[in-house]
């Protein structure tokens, strides 16, 4: 899908394809989310990475943001003075790995994951931004954990390394999930 073209058909499609991403990412972080105590073992942030692939970083964003408003409106803690600091997380993944996919759009072209050693590069830029992910949820959770009064640096700091290393198997996984099915969404016609 071309993302420089001004016609609204193709804000339209935008649109479309956004909601649609929006609604997979609140199903994966409600019904596909094993929560193990501070720790969760979850590929919810996928649409947000498929979105950086085929649309632009605001587009990857916004699914981003209204996707994790919604699971936390959905959720039992509902709308807290922290909600934005545990939305930030996804936010921040959703940034990194759609600056990254544009730089490389802007290069190689819309089939970019298929040239050469994109698909290594998007694979450490989806580890990097995981990283950030958890680090930044970490942070929400420290001033969550201290503002509502349930710290324990167990709880928040001592399985950080666990955290992170979840986050690197997980943001692997969605890596190597997303190359072949944005080819196929591709070759559907969906995304151009």
């Amino acid at each position: 899908m071309s993302t420089t073209s001004r016609n609204p058909r193709f804000a339209i499609a935008h649109m479309i394809i956004d909601a649609l991403l929006i609604a997979v990412y609140v199903v994966m972080s409600t019904y596909l989310t094993i929560p193990l105590g501070a720790l969760k073992i979850t590929l919810e942030a996928l649409p947000v990475v498929i979105c950086a692939v085929i649309l632009t970083p605001v587009d990857a964003i916004l699914v981003g943001f209204l996707g994790e408003f919604l699971n936390q409106m959905l959720s039992p803690y509902g709308l807290t003075p922290t909600t934005m600091l545990w939305i930030a997380p996804i936010v921040a993944r959703a940034a990194v790995i759609g600056l990254f996919c544009l730089a490389l759009r802007k290069k190689h072209g819309p089939r970019f994951l298929s040239v050469g050693k994109n698909a290594v590069w998007f694979s450490v830029v989806c580890v990097v931004a995981a990283i950030v992910h958890s680090c930044l949820n970490t942070f929400a959770y420290y001033v969550d954990s201290k503002m509502f009064g349930y710290y324990t640096y167990y709880a928040v700091f001592g399985v950080f390394w666990i955290r992170i290393a979840g986050s690197v198997v997980s943001a692997i996984i969605m890596a190597l999930a997303t190359m072949p099915l944005v080819n196929a969404l591709g070759k559907a016609g969906v995304v151009r």
